[in-house]
């Protein structure tokens, strides 16, 4: 197989899309509508000749002007993307311009790399009914379910309303800031706009008392931007939201995922709902000059 570095410009975003679809392991994140949202179009690309695999490469010039491959927001897994079976990831690795003195990059699930660090992420499959899927939350969560059945899973449209309770919860936290709220607000009203993504409102009579929105796509619903009201009266208003989602999918080939993670607190709240481990590689390298090496040591 021979691989090539592509510059943005020269990538044939149809043939991009179409061998991200038939890859055996699709993922939303890289789809080239998602890119161009998350990287603001500044995303090059390793291709094979025919296209059967591919590799995107998000970049920026942060560090004194100095390219570096990054993760962009929103975007927990990129990597390879091919139709065979096997591939060998490390050879496009080695393809990756040396113009790139800095990386920091999320392979998939169904991806090895030479050097790579494993990242937890967990998965639910949804295939059966929700009474079974329930059978294996700890007890711990399913009283906690119980003493919240009165809230109600509620569709939305509207974008805005979630990110603003999002900021509100959570900015002080994740601190994505002003230009990582345009991101979300522009990149989840897209993926709604292309029925990729589920917005829902948990309530509490007129009250909101969680929100988020879901990726959907390739049989997989991803809990990429969710959050709950912080309150004594609705302390499981997550855990609810959540279940209530799994609830409205159960009996299909979805596959719930949770997008992570390594945090102990966090990995073991979503261990609670019977969930299994799906990980992933993350590699980094750091070949910047000396001085710089010092202000970014990593």
């Amino acid at each position: 197989m021979s691989v090539n570095y592509v510059s943005h410009k020269d990538i044939d975003q149809n043939r991009w899309d179409m061998a991200i679809s038939k890859s055996t392991n699709p993922k939303i994140y890289a789809e080239s509508w998602y890119l161009n949202i998350t990287t603001n179009r500044q995303w090059d690309a390793l291709i094979s000749d025919d296209y059967t695999a591919v590799m995107p490469l998000p970049f920026n010039k942060k560090i004194f002007g100095i390219p570096q491959v990054y993760r962009p927001l929103f975007s927990q897994q990129l990597g390879v993307f091919h139709q065979t079976e096997q591939i060998n990831v490390d050879e496009f690795v080695n393809c990756i311009p040396t113009k790139f003195k800095r990386l920091h990059y999320a392979f998939n699930n169904k991806n090895t790399v030479i050097g790579g660090e494993w990242k937890t992420n967990l998965i639910l499959p949804l295939n059966a009914t929700f009474d079974t899927i329930m059978s294996n939350f700890s007890s711990s969560l399913r009283k906690r379910l119980k003493r919240s059945s009165g809230l109600q899973l509620n569709e939305t449209s509207n974008v805005e309303e979630i990110i603003s309770l999002y900021k509100d919860q959570l900015e002080s936290k994740v601190k994505l800031g002003d230009a990582g709220y345009a991101v979300a607000t522009k990149l989840f009203a897209e993926a709604a706009q292309r029925n990729n993504a589920d917005l829902y409102h948990l309530t509490d009579g007129d009250d909101i008392v969680a929100a988020g929105v879901f990726l959907k796509k390739y049989n997989r619903i991803i809990n990429v931007f969710a959050t709950s009201i912080n309150s004594k009266k609705h302390p499981n208003a997550m855990s609810v939201l959540l279940a209530k989602i799994m609830d409205k999918h159960s009996e299909s080939d979805y596959v719930f995922d949770f997008e992570g993670s390594d945090l102990p607190g966090v990995k073991k709240y979503f261990a609670s709902f019977g969930s299994i481990e799906e990980n992933y590689p993350v590699l980094q390298y750091n070949k910047l000059p000396y001085l710089l090496k010092l202000i970014r040591p990593t």
